[in-house]
């Protein structure tokens, strides 16, 4: 039955007809005209949206257009709620951070798998105040390379091009800089070398995230490099959505679960704003196939991560929209379920 059985649903696939098959979760835009539909179909009704869906990549500081849009959602109208799954990327080894100072280099080491069907990818976000050398040293190779800010580089190997490096200042959403990688399948597999060197430095603060991939595939930040804080979804940082994070509803003392990812947000916020019960939950089953293709006879299934623990805080809302008799604003929402949450 859920939290709150009496409550309509709305389902919309992102995954549309000129989407790669591989890309099931979509894109910002069909993330968006899916939001745009939703609150069209509600016609004023108090509506409340539960997104499990998101990458790593991205600033992380709430400013970039989809983060900015679904607080605009949010904030617009009373009786519209986001609520978001924090992401399952703690233990990850996706997100490094550190401090250039001047004249000195800060050293990241990234490994990439073999036999990868699609470019790896690293962003390096830092202040707009701060100017550094972007450095990237191919493992058992000579031949560093170094991208002054402003400037982008292509790398190939034999004919075929290995990477793709993308120095960007002023990034149109938040002033900061971008560092920008893709490591291509042609690239050599193992230990790249990350340098930033600063040239000009007035904080020096970076933080760096690779974007996510399947398991198999997966590039990582090297173990004594990783920082596990800010290991927030790409969707996590608006100013309005409730970022929701998962414990374990059958340890007597509420754990967090060791998956779950932590903030703050890029510039210092507290996210996410609360968690639910997100480990061993059994819910409708979404596919009539397992992993390795064979047809699931099962309607339900038991799954951990952040996005099971979001739709009980979606299903929270509704009940609470439902209790008072009328539309509340996404902001009264949110300040409740922080202030009646257990410590």
């Amino acid at each position: 039955p859920g939290v709150a059985p009496g409550a309509d649903l709305i389902f919309v696939h992102l995954c549309g007809d000129d989407t790669a098959p591989e890309d099931t979760l979509g894109d910002s835009v069909r993330l968006l005209e899916a939001v745009d539909y939703v609150v069209n179909r509600a016609a004023g009704r108090p509506l409340v949206i539960n997104l499990s869906v998101g990458r790593t990549g991205d600033s992380k500081d709430g400013t970039s257009p989809v983060e900015r849009a679904l607080d605009h959602v949010s904030e617009s109208a009373p009786g519209r709620v986001v609520c978001i799954s924090t992401g399952n990327y703690f233990r990850s080894r996706l997100h490094a951070s550190g401090r250039v100072d001047q004249d000195r280099k800060t050293v990241l080491r990234w490994r990439v798998p073999a036999h990868r069907p699609r470019p790896a990818e690293l962003e390096i976000w830092y202040g707009h105040a701060d100017e550094f050398i972007f450095e990237l040293e191919p493992p058992g190779e000579s031949g560093k390379v170094s991208v002054p800010l402003g400037a982008t580089k292509v790398l190939r190997r034999r004919g075929e091009i290995t990477a793709s490096i993308y120095h960007r200042r002023d990034d149109p959403n938040n002033g900061d800089h971008l560092i920008n990688v893709f490591l291509y399948p042609a690239a050599v597999t193992g230990q790249w070398r990350i340098g930033l060197r600063g040239v000009v430095v007035s904080d020096g603060g970076f933080h760096a995230w690779i974007e996510r991939e399947s398991p198999q595939h997966q590039s990582r930040v090297h173990r004594d490099d990783v920082d596990p804080s800010v290991s927030l979804g790409t969707l996590v940082a608006g100013r309005r959505t409730i970022s929701c994070a998962a414990y374990d509803a059958r340890d007597k003392r509420n754990r967090i679960a060791p998956f779950s990812s932590s903030g703050p947000t890029r510039d210092g916020r507290e996210v996410p704003v609360l968690a639910a019960p997100g480990v061993a939950i059994r819910a409708a089953c979404s596919t009539y196939f397992d992993a390795l293709g064979f047809r699931i006879t099962d309607k339900t299934v038991s799954k951990s991560g952040t996005s099971m623990a979001a739709p009980h805080v979606a299903g929270t809302a509704a009940l609470m929209m439902a209790a008072a008799q009328r539309p509340l604003y996404a902001a009264q929402i949110r300040e409740i379920l922080i202030d009646t949450a257990k410590e």
